[in-house]
């Protein structure tokens, strides 16, 4: 048997789902390429506005890092376990 005579009836349909797991008719999906130059300098523009702000945000992180901070924060978390400690001991739990 010939692979052509296999797949004959058994393709199947392009379903298009929305957002809650609807189907939706092809004319109702929201198309996925932009259309036009305008569309697609902004598609342009965002992406790189978006990386252009994960660059900054990450490199004023390395700049200001404190490593003074986590200890900081380790030494309250310590003191808040003893303090639930105690207070666990107190009512006898």
């Amino acid at each position: 048997m010939m692979m052509s005579d296999q797949n004959a009836g058994t393709a199947m349909k392009d379903v298009e789902f929305d957002a809650f797991g609807e189907p939706m008719l092809k004319s109702q999906a929201l198309p996925t390429q932009p259309h036009g130059s305008v569309s697609r300098f902004m598609v342009r523009a965002g992406t790189g506005i978006f990386w252009s702000l994960v660059v900054v945000i990450v490199a004023a992180r390395a700049a200001y890092f404190n490593p003074g901070f986590a200890d900081q924060m380790s030494q309250i978390s310590t003191q808040l376990a003893a303090l639930s400690r105690s207070a666990l001991s107190i009512f006898g739990v």
